[in-house]
């Protein structure tokens, strides 16, 4: 077996705390919305959401979605950008991830694949600081394509440099695991940080 060189993490769900559902749904009844459509679409996970879905492959930019939902709710651009500002707070950052992360360099090669919009290198960015824990970052909506499409994977690894059998990938999706370890990656399911980290470090 070859040595690890590289680990290639997740955003949401891995190095992010995604929000509360049951929260959101109490508001969406609250509102009167949950009869709607779209808002019911955008409570299940981002990859079975055909919004997110043209949203996170690049073909619906983050601020076309805005429209659509501010001409639909009649709400403000304002007021929902300030909403997508509240759910990716710093205060949702899994640190603990994060910091193991940022601690692999400069012995490991790293890296953030995730399924995103085109706003979110500036999140990373501005938000989370992550630009400086990784030596790389890719997000579906720059290059056109999603997890689990195998030449996501294939782009990680040749920014990276490493081979499939050097690279450890960690998400928080069964989906997206299996065909990182169909490439012949080693591959880690997260369900919580100590589960996760107890597997990573097994292969320091």
């Amino acid at each position: 077996m070859l040595p690890v060189k590289a680990f290639i993490f997740d955003f949401g769900g891995v190095l992010y705390r995604n929000p509360d559902m049951y929260w959101m749904r109490r508001w969406q009844k609250r509102l009167g919305l949950q009869d709607d459509a779209m808002v019911n679409a955008f409570l299940v996970a981002p990859e079975e959401n055909p919004y997110m879905i043209d949203v996170m492959s690049g073909k619906t930019s983050e601020d076309e979605l805005y429209h659509i939902a501010a001409e639909r709710y009649h709400v403000s651009l304002p007021i929902i950008r300030y909403i997508r500002r509240k759910a990716f707070s710093k205060k949702r950052e899994n640190s603990e991830m994060v910091r193991f992360m940022s601690d692999l360099r400069p012995r490991f090669k790293t890296a953030i694949l995730s399924n995103a919009s085109d706003g979110a290198r500036k999140v990373f960015t501005e938000t989370f600081g992550l630009h400086e824990c990784v030596d790389t970052m890719i997000i579906s909506a720059e290059e056109g394509m999603i997890k689990p499409d195998e030449r996501i994977y294939w782009l990680a690894l040749d920014r990276l440099g490493v081979r499939p059998e050097e690279t450890v990938f960690l998400d928080d999706r069964r989906v997206n695991v299996e065909a990182a370890q169909r490439l012949g990656m080693h591959a880690v399911q997260f369900c919580d940080s100590q589960q996760a980290l107890a597997e990573l470090k097994a292969y320091l």
